[in-house]
């Protein structure tokens, strides 16, 4: 071998050295300050391949009574083509969201429900790690949602949380939630159709509704997703990018993509609603 192959040899493995030592550190920062039962959910995000559908804009556990102020994002592999994360700034949603509609909004709030249904997504043992019904009742206990044993053995889940909040360390206000991400309009229309062919509205796996547990409507949905992408930038990835985000500040979503993608996500800096008082 000679100097130049001995060179790029010794290049290559530091690079996957560097490499290596990222993705750990992102998944440690992520579950050393994540509940056990987030900790599914919320840590680095694995190869996937190719995804033909967006992903709504949210702010990271915002529905929740604890959520990560800062956010991490590590580019290992990115997509052929497409596969971006385009972030929106959430002050600028609230300047120019429907006054009217924004005071629902901080009004009534959201309440995000979710129903664990056998055989479709995750089961609620999964979510939980228990088999037993009353440690799942006392954790939603503990994180402020009310829960229901609903036919078949299933679980329906109930979280009612802010729409709009004051920044903690800036006092600007936001548009800081995940109405996008889990209302039901905001699936493509064919997926929808077929769960509402399946479900009630009230057993659709994820829905939100107003806080006070009314229908929001799809012309309100309508506005805002005209308003989030009007609003919001994107790039595309390349290897090794690394962005940290206020996930209070900024919102994010994703393109969608074709070939292999890695993106790492690492969050920190938990905080809860009693830290906006």
């Amino acid at each position: 071998m000679s100097v130049r192959q001995d060179a790029n040899v010794s290049s290559e493995l530091c690079r996957n050295e560097v490499r290596r030592i990222k993705e750990e550190i992102a998944r440690v920062i992520c579950l050393i300050q994540l509940p056990r039962w987030q900790q599914r959910f919320l840590g680095p995000h694995h190869v996937t391949v190719g995804h033909q559908l967006k992903r709504a804009f949210h702010n990271e556990s915002s529905h929740l009574p604890r959520w990560p102020l800062k956010q991490f994002f590590f580019c290992v592999l990115p997509a052929k083509e497409g596969g971006e994360t385009p972030i929106l700034d959430c002050r600028e949603v609230y300047r120019k969201v429907d006054k009217d509609l924004l005071k629902k909004f901080a009004d009534k709030g959201l309440m995000y429900v979710r129903n664990f249904s056998e055989g479709l997504d995750v089961s609620w043992q999964s979510f939980f790690h228990t088999e037993d019904k009353n440690v799942v009742e006392e954790s939603c206990r503990k994180e402020g949602m009310t829960c229901e044993w609903t036919e078949g053995n299933n679980l329906r889940i109930r979280q009612v949380s802010r729409a709009v909040a004051k920044h903690p360390k800036t006092g600007e206000m936001v548009f800081f939630n995940q109405v996008q991400l889990h209302h039901s309009s905001c699936l493509d229309s064919a997926t929808r159709k077929s769960m509402l062919a399946l479900f009630k509205e009230e057993d659709m796996p994820r829905n939100v509704y107003y806080g006070d547990g009314s229908l929001i409507e799809d012309g309100v949905m309508e506005k805002l997703d005209e308003l989030f992408w009007t609003t919001s930038v994107s790039f595309p990835w390349r290897e090794g990018d690394l962005i940290m985000v206020d996930n209070m500040l900024v919102a994010h979503a994703r393109q969608p993509y074709v070939g292999p993608r890695k993106i790492l996500v690492a969050m920190g800096e938990m905080i809860s609603g009693a830290d906006l008082n």
